[in-house]
């Protein structure tokens, strides 16, 4: 699937959000990218809305701060505007409020073409509650991402569970829709029956990795988006801030497992000498985790550290792992996940019990992925007399 490249002729690069990409970087990519070079001209009428509505959020900032003049607030130059991965932040100047001569607040606008609300109307509305803590589903960044991508997760805004078995269930339905609803999916016949295959082999196996003494609960605040560069420390190591809670939720305890990342490393990657790596600093967590745990709590009835130390040793750490994560679960299936249970290679047997009709579904996905990188292409052709940009 690549695209030849002439000697001394710059390819054609299109852009997204964070950079500029070739069509060959494009086809390569697991997620999908005719949605992702939307991204950017998106972007650009968001900002032109909110420029255009910018005397409405002034009069909306200064009735939520019990200002009587709305002209007391001034939206801040765009460039001060800060855009995350979901949301716009617009810094406001407030005068004359208290006894301050002036201050700035923020105000936050979820990116509804980030957020789903294009494909699910209402996920803007949640991802708001979900800030608040209000919200009802257990929406992880992980079923955000799926949304935002056009996937359907089949798990309803107004959904709550009440044992892990379930909802465990749902999340593996969750993958097997990306792999219908996502038009890039799949590579050919043999990536299409290895999928299929790896999302079976986790039902099957799905029993295996659930404590029953804990499949109704206790159920714990978990963050779901929480990695290194949403944890601050100071210069002594010692955590001060966590920051982006937003993709908060009530998870039950035994699916609270160590952070994958702790040697910086993806879940996938985490093989051979990197797997030793990763065993000898979960080591240093486990201790130091269980020495704050005895801290604040000596007489813990439901010791943290244990139910850490025991999903790593049953290996429901990659379980869950795989559980959340839409593009690593097949390695980590075939990497850690079924050579528990066999020493077989072959996956293909498996992928024939995924649906009733896996043949006719693989037929389809061929068809989508061929119709997939015809636009593609067709995308970075129609830009092909357009200058390259300036990096």
């Amino acid at each position: 699937m690549s695209v030849s490249v002439v000697e001394g002729v710059v390819p054609t690069t299109l852009r997204t959000i964070k950079e500029h990409v070739t069509l060959d970087f494009a086809l390569g990519e697991e997620h999908d990218m005719l949605r992702r070079l939307l991204h950017f001209n998106k972007r650009g009428h968001f900002l032109g809305y909110l420029l255009h509505h910018a005397a409405e959020i002034e009069a909306v900032v200064a009735h939520h701060l019990g200002l009587g003049d709305p002209t007391s607030c001034r939206l801040s130059v765009l460039d001060d505007w800060v855009h995350g991965s979901f949301n716009m932040c617009v810094p406001v100047h407030v005068k004359r409020w208290g006894n301050q001569a002036e201050k700035r607040v923020m105000i936050r606008f979820p990116l509804c073409y980030k957020v789903g609300e294009e494909d699910f109307p209402g996920n803007a509305e949640e991802k708001l509650r979900e800030g608040t803590l209000t919200a009802d589903r257990p929406l992880s960044i992980p079923l955000h991402e799926l949304e935002n991508g056009g996937t359907p997760t089949s798990i309803g805004k107004k959904d709550t569970y009440t044992a892990i078995d379930p909802y465990a269930l749902d999340l593996l339905t969750c993958h097997e829709n990306r792999v219908q609803y996502q038009p890039n999916s799949i590579i050919d016949e043999p990536d299409a029956r290895y999928q299929m295959a790896a999302i079976t082999g986790l039902r099957v196996v799905l029993p295996h990795f659930i404590q029953r003494d804990s499949r109704h609960g206790p159920y714990r605040l978990s963050l779901t988006d929480l990695h290194q560069s949403n944890v601050y420390v100071d210069e002594d190591w010692h955590i001060k801030h966590i920051i982006d809670l937003e993709w908060a939720c009530s998870l039950p305890i035994q699916m609270q497992i160590p952070p994958f990342w702790l040697t910086s490393r993806g879940i996938d990657q985490l093989v051979d000498e990197h797997l030793t790596e990763y065993e000898q600093v979960l080591e240093e967590f486990m201790e130091a985790f269980h020495y704050e745990e005895m801290l604040q709590d000596p007489n813990n009835a439901t010791s943290r550290t244990e139910i850490l130390r025991s999903v790593w040793q049953t290996g429901a750490f990659f379980f869950f792992s795989a559980l959340d994560s839409p593009t690593g679960l097949f390695n980590v299936w075939s990497q850690h996940i079924k050579p528990r249970f066999s020493s077989i290679r072959a996956n293909m047997p498996l992928s024939q019990y995924w649906s009733s009709d896996t043949e006719s579904v693989i037929t389809m996905k061929l068809k989508d992925r061929d119709e997939y990188d015809k636009k593609l292409k067709a995308l970075f052709e129609v830009d092909d007399k357009t200058p390259p940009p300036h990096q």
